[in-house]
């Protein structure tokens, strides 16, 4: 794993949860007093209860096949997809980047989304930087990673919609993983975004920055289609790409407490 002294995060100022969010709860301000720019230790050690997915894009350069190191027993790795009309993501500096439109993605059906729905939980976290501060809209959000299927079938997913971020997190009857998870920060491209969604029985929240900017209807995951990969800088089907740097996945079967996030936070994208 590769080692950073310190981490540039980006942040924005105003914690308040948007009105038209009717499953969202007040949370206080308190970015107010912040820079725009924090620098934090890295190197701290990382929560690992539940882990059973990891990827920290440390593969040579050139790479297509990009590894799990979460050391579960059946890893999954990500593949770098080519063809005629899809622009490659590239590896390095420790970082999968698409410049301009591609994709990657695991194998279908593997037990990722089984693993969540049967121990009744998920955290789903990625440290991120957009290629630009607005991508996509409310109606059609440009897709950063998760699992999932197509723009309409998603079991959990970190969307980018306009400057904000958005979550989605399959635990109603819904495919696509709605009531959304709206940020109230806006997206950056001064530094890593550290964005975390996390479901489980007696939570729905998601966490920009160690700050739990929406919270939802607390519910398991329902309904997981077993099939969906894992997917990266696009919908399976090539038709949301997104554009930026992703240096780090996490996927666990669980939902990470506060602490937790705050812990992996801290640890920064090793």
């Amino acid at each position: 794993m590769r080692s950073r002294a310190c981490l540039v995060v980006a942040l924005s100022t105003g914690c308040q949860f948007q009105h038209g969010n009717p499953a969202s709860q007040d949370a206080p301000d308190v970015r107010d007093a912040l820079p725009d720019t924090l620098e934090i230790d890295a190197g701290s050690p990382r929560v690992t209860s539940g882990l059973i997915g990891f990827w920290t894009f440390d593969d040579p350069p050139g790479s297509r096949m990009l590894a799990d190191t979460s050391g579960t027993t059946a890893p999954v790795p990500l593949e770098i997809i080519t063809s005629s009309t899809i622009a490659a993501p590239v590896v390095a500096d420790g970082m999968l980047t698409a410049e301009i439109p591609g994709r990657v993605a695991s194998k279908p059906s593997t037990h990722l989304s089984a693993d969540c729905q049967i121990a009744g939980g998920v955290t789903l976290e990625a440290w991120i930087r957009p290629s630009a501060p607005i991508q996509g809209t409310a109606s059609q959000q440009k897709f950063v990673v998760g699992l999932a299927a197509n723009i309409t079938s998603r079991n959990v997913a970190i969307l980018q919609a306009g400057g904000t971020w958005v979550g989605r997190v399959r635990t109603t009857p819904a495919a696509d993983g709605t009531p959304s998870l709206e940020s109230t920060s806006m997206a950056s491209t001064t530094g890593m975004t550290h964005v975390v969604i996390a479901a489980d029985a007696t939570t729905r929240v998601m966490y920009v920055n160690d700050v739990a900017e929406a919270v939802g209807a607390p519910g398991a995951p329902m309904g997981w289609d077993l099939t969906y990969p894992m997917v990266a800088i696009d919908e399976y089907q090539h038709a949301r790409q997104w554009t930026g740097s992703i240096a780090l996945v996490a996927l666990y079967s669980r939902a990470l407490t506060a602490p937790e996030v705050h812990q992996n936070f801290v640890a920064g994208p090793q």
